[in-house]
């Protein structure tokens, strides 16, 4: 019996710990604004201390205790704590996020995410199981049986999840060959079998007769996500799918919609269909923009980001645009590897994306709390040695002790509860 292995190195929790290292040599936006800021910083406190020991002298005498004092200013002025204060944060916030199901790929996405408010949901796969079931087929004009024939045909040259539903729907029907599959994002697959080429399309890809319409509108009413078995522009048969909302999904938009976020359930399914998954989530009906094609989602991202900045959530090859334009892009793990690699941050679950906004908000706040707690406790003791008031052992100690808090203070996040 052939038994397949696959070298350690290229497992998954190696390519999660290879994303983790990646993600704490990427700097986030404070960490640049400390690195420049300690450029400008350093020199100037080279320069003050050098006028201190050298100059100051000439004017009041006493050599040696203004060359002492200039010592002590060097030591206390010294950047390291506040160098410290953001990447030790940062730090711990993404090792803590890889431990609670949350993989940051850089500190820029974990420092953009504290920020955003508003956040965008696919449905299919996202909020959703992703394992629609095939429950009703309406033939027109052919036999089920052929209408089942045909539409896995097509099925096989696509990835969707309805036409995985399709082919594992009736094992006892068999495909025809075809050839020629292709899948055009936002409309469907299609694929020549027997010399015509045949569709599973949209419902609203194409013009429909009155009676077909009737039929497609009571389906939608019912809550399914509907496709169009054509050939050309003649329908052949309307299948109806029933999708399963993830255990966890209600939950965790509860905990989202607790943290001040507004959401907004970006699919292309059917509004019907939309609203009834909507529903049984607890979704507003304003909240849910249906009937979307990959280019809608990305205009809608886009407008979105300019309105306070943006999360997008999906995991499918057609949340790619949206989750690479989004002011953070995060997708499940579960879902396809066009998604993954458009994405800024990786989730293990739905349950895990409110951990994924606690955490963010958490390390921003530790991260204030640094910058506060070196600028503030250096600025005492610098203005103090300045004064004459403390000297050199002081000083040395208050260094080390701010580099100490900080760190500590950081290190919280790695036992914080998100």
């Amino acid at each position: 019996m052939l038994q397949l292995e696959r070298h350690p190195q290229a497992g998954f929790l190696a390519e999660m710990e290879r994303l983790a290292e990646e993600a704490l040599l990427k700097k986030s936006q404070a960490e640049r604004v400390v690195d420049a800021f300690s450029r400008r910083y350093t020199p100037a406190v080279l320069l003050l201390a050098g006028f201190v020991a050298l100059v100051l002298p000439l004017f009041q005498g006493d050599f040696l205790g203004h060359l002492y004092k200039a010592l002590a200013l060097l030591l206390i002025a010294c950047p390291c704590a506040l160098v410290v204060s953001v990447p030790a944060a940062i730090a711990a916030g993404v090792a803590r996020g890889a431990r609670a199901g949350v993989l940051f790929k850089s500190g820029a996405a974990l420092e953009r995410l504290a920020s955003v408010r508003h956040l965008a949901l696919d449905k299919t796969g996202t909020l959703t199981l992703g394992r629609p079931r095939l429950v009703r087929v309406v033939p027109l004009g052919i036999s089920e049986e052929e209408a089942l024939a045909l539409a896995k045909a097509v099925a096989e040259g696509s990835s969707h999840p309805l036409a995985r539903a399709v082919r594992e729907a009736a094992p006892e029907v068999r495909a025809p060959l075809a050839e020629g599959h292709r899948t055009e994002p936002g409309l469907g697959a299609f694929a020549w079998v027997e010399g015509r080429e045949v569709g599973l399309v949209r419902p609203e890809a194409v013009p429909l007769p009155k009676e077909v319409a009737e039929v497609v509108r009571e389906l939608a009413q019912e809550g399914h996500s509907l496709s169009l078995l054509v050939e050309g522009t003649r329908a052949l048969a309307v299948f109806a799918f029933q999708d399963t909302p993830k255990e966890e999904a209600q939950a965790a938009l509860r905990a989202l919609r607790a943290l001040g976020l507004r959401l907004h359930l970006l699919t292309g399914d059917r509004e019907e269909a939309a609203l009834a998954l909507g529903k049984a989530l607890g979704l507003k009906p304003e909240e849910i923009r249906a009937g979307l094609s990959p280019l809608d989602k990305l205009r809608v991202v886009e407008a979105l980001a300019q309105e306070g900045g943006v999360a997008m959530v999906g995991d499918g090859v057609n949340d790619a645009p949206a989750l690479a334009r989004a002011t953070v892009g995060l997708a499940v793990v579960e879902g396809t590897e066009a998604a993954l690699r458009a994405a800024d941050v990786g989730l293990l679950g739905l349950d895990a994306l409110p951990r994924a906004f606690r955490l963010s908000r958490m390390t921003m706040a530790v991260v204030r709390q640094n910058i506060a707690l070196a600028v503030g406790l250096k600025g005492v003791f610098l203005l103090s040695t300045l004064l004459g008031l403390t000297g050199l052992w002081p000083a040395v100690l208050a260094d080390n002790g701010a580099l100490f808090l900080v760190t500590l203070n950081s290190l919280r996040l790695l036992w914080a509860r998100v």
